[in-house]
Formats: structure tokens, C-alpha cells, sequence
């Protein structure tokens, strides 16, 4: 018999897949009706069977299959017919009209409308409940000129030529952008050539990686800021085909990033944001949060959104009509971050 920490310690855990591997574990677990306690994992004994098993589960698929005839054929009439539909797309046209990297651009300026309006309708109600001290704390603005921006995922840029273009200036606005890719080359150009840009940082690589973080972190300080005032996330992991664990892990880069914004902590239920300076994340007191997610049923998305809600004043999820209708994409947006009440 295997405890859980046995099955587990088979796989490293690692920053991009840990949460929602492990939610894929625990649903192949059984709990013992005396606590929480994991304690055994039934029908199968064998750790080399197991581990066979779990990682068939998280790839998302078992053991080879024939490639059948034609089937080369059917992949090719499917890029077609996607190629197709992106070459009729009215934001693809109007992206390549602007000179936009990517049709994304569009994604944030109606998300940026639609996030507006849910702020200014929560704000209204609470004035209306006489609660108007606290809630003057909290901006109703996406965006202020003089604010300061991370963009996590952020090639090839559609979202922060966005930002730097049309929401930040320079006089006092930092943008600081990072992805594994390089940004677009024309949209960099145009951003350094304008010279009412924000002051603007392009940092290449893993934003959850220590050596990164540093970099974050000592971009701000040069600029004298003490923390962020909006961090935004386009990010999703490579399709791999299976809906459900591409959807589990673009959710776990979304929980790596609130664990930027809000702190390592920010997932225990017990933790209370503000207690604890060290453990609050660089997002300051009163910020902004926003990131892409698609939607994979309650129970997976149980864990990110509860810890946006212990976090942050008001959370909402938004589908803009960029967003293709048959896409499960969505975005989660919450205002009003709870902690760093020092910054």
C-alpha cells in the first residue's frame, strides 16, 4: 500500500504543471472515510504501474495508436479550414491594418471596457450600502497614465503595444513585459521611437524561475517603485490536443502568476493578505489582476478563484467578443488586491 507522499514524490513538482497535476492525482485517489488523510490508492499496488498510469493521465493520452489511412489528409483539411476562418477574421484584418502583432490587441481594449463597467457597478453599490470610505480606496480605472504594468506572456506583443501606446505615458509610466519568446521586433521599435512611451523593459524568460523574479524585482527598484500596479496575463501552454490538460495547464500559469502578484501563500486558506509583508507578492495594496484561463469546470477552477476572492475586493470572469464563441477562453479579472497596505 502507498501513501500519497509516495506517489507523489515520483514527480518532481515543477512551476508549470504541479497544481493541476496534482489535481489529476487526486482524483485518481481514494480517501479513507476516517479524515483527509490520502492513505491508499486502489486497484493498482504496483509503483511502476502507477507511475505509468498518472502520467498517461496528465499527457493526455495512453499508449501508442495506429495512424490510420487518410488521417494526414483529415489534419491538413482541418489547418485549412482554420486558416481559412483566421484569413476572414474581422480582428485579424483590422490587427494587420494597425500594424498589430497579433489580434490580441483587441482582446484587452474590450476587456479593459468590460472590466471598467463591473468596477463602476460594484462601486455604485456600495456607495448606495453607505460603505463610501473604504471603497474610495479602490480605482474603477483599468489603466492610469502614471501607473506601473507587468505583462506576463506577453509575445508577441499585441497587449503591450496596447499598454504602451494607448494607456501609459512617459511621464512616470513603467511597463515591464517578459515571455519565454521575443517580442515582435516592429512593436519594440515603435514602443523605444515614441517618445511618449512609458519607460518600457522587455525581459526574456520564465517569469517563475528565481533568476527572472530578480530581474522583476530589480527593474522596479531602479525605477524606485516598490511594487506593480497591474499585472495582466495572456498567457496558455502549448495545445497538445487534449482540451482538458491544456485547459489544467494554462490554469497552473495562472496560479503561478497570482503566486507573483499575491504571494506564495496566497493559495493557503489560512494566510490573510496583509499579515505578512514578506508573503504579499509584488502587486501593490489596492491593485489590479487579470488573466486567461479556459474554462475546465468548477472543481479545477475551484482553487484560483476562491484565492482571487480571500485576496482581492471584487473578482468577475469576462468573455470579450474578440474571443472566438466556440473557444472555452475566458478571463479573470479581480481589483481592489487586499494586501501590501504598507506600499
Amino acid at each position: 500500500m502507498m501513501l500519497y507522499h509516495d506517489v507523489v514524490s515520483m514527480f518532481p513538482c515543477t512551476s508549470l504543471v504541479s497544481r493541476s497535476f496534482h489535481r489529476q492525482v487526486d482524483q485518481m485517489m481514494f480517501w479513507t472515510a476516517s479524515s483527509r488523510n490520502l492513505t491508499c490508492f486502489a486497484p493498482i499496488t504496483n509503483a511502476m504501474q502507477m507511475q505509468q498510469r498518472l502520467l498517461s493521465s496528465f499527457s493526455g493520452g495512453g499508449s501508442k495508436k495506429k495512424v490510420l489511412a487518410g488521417s494526414k489528409k483529415k489534419r491538413t483539411q482541418s489547418s485549412t479550414k482554420w486558416t481559412q476562418r483566421h484569413e476572414k477574421d474581422p480582428y485579424v484584418k483590422r490587427a494587420r491594418a494597425q500594424g498589430s502583432p497579433s489580434r490580441a490587441i483587441f482582446k484587452l481594449e474590450e476587456l479593459e471596457i468590460m472590466a471598467t463597467s463591473f468596477m463602476k457597478q460594484k462601486m455604485k453599490k456600495k456607495r448606495s450600502r453607505n460603505d463610501g470610505n473604504k471603497s474610495q480606496q479602490i480605482r474603477t480605472d483599468f489603466f492610469l497614465p502614471q501607473s506601473t504594468v507587468l505583462d506576463l506572456g506577453a509575445a508577441p506583443g499585441g497587449w503591450t503595444k496596447y499598454v504602451a501606446e494607448k494607456r501609459l505615458n512617459s511621464n512616470g509610466g513603467l511597463l515591464i513585459s517578459v515571455d519565454l519568446l521575443q517580442l515582435d521586433d516592429r512593436t519594440v521599435m515603435a514602443i523605444e521611437r515614441d517618445a511618449d512611451a512609458p519607460d518600457f523593459h522587455f525581459i526574456q524568460g520564465d517569469f517563475t524561475t528565481d533568476g527572472i523574479k530578480t530581474e522583476i524585482l530589480d527593474l522596479l527598484s531602479m525605477s524606485n517603485r516598490n511594487g506593480v500596479q497591474v499585472i495582466i496575463s495572456d498567457m496558455a501552454e502549448n495545445f497538445s490536443g487534449d482540451s482538458l490538460t491544456d485547459a489544467l495547464k494554462t490554469l497552473n500559469l495562472c496560479e503561478d502568476a497570482l503566486m507573483l502578484a499575491a504571494g506564495s501563500s496566497c493559495f493557503d486558506e489560512q494566510y490573510v493578505s496583509g499579515s505578512n509583508r514578506e508573503e504579499d507578492g509584488i502587486l501593490k495594496h489596492g491593485g489590479t489582476f487579470l488573466c486567461k484561463y479556459f474554462a475546465c469546470g468548477q472543481e479545477n477552477e475551484k482553487d484560483l478563484k476562491e484565492a482571487i476572492n480571500r485576496h482581492f475586493e471584487f473578482s468577475t470572469s469576462l468573455k470579450p467578443k474578440a474571443s472566438r464563441k466556440e473557444s472555452a477562453e475566458l478571463f479573470l479579472f479581480a481589483s481592489g488586491y487586499r494586501g501590501n497596505k504598507s506600499m
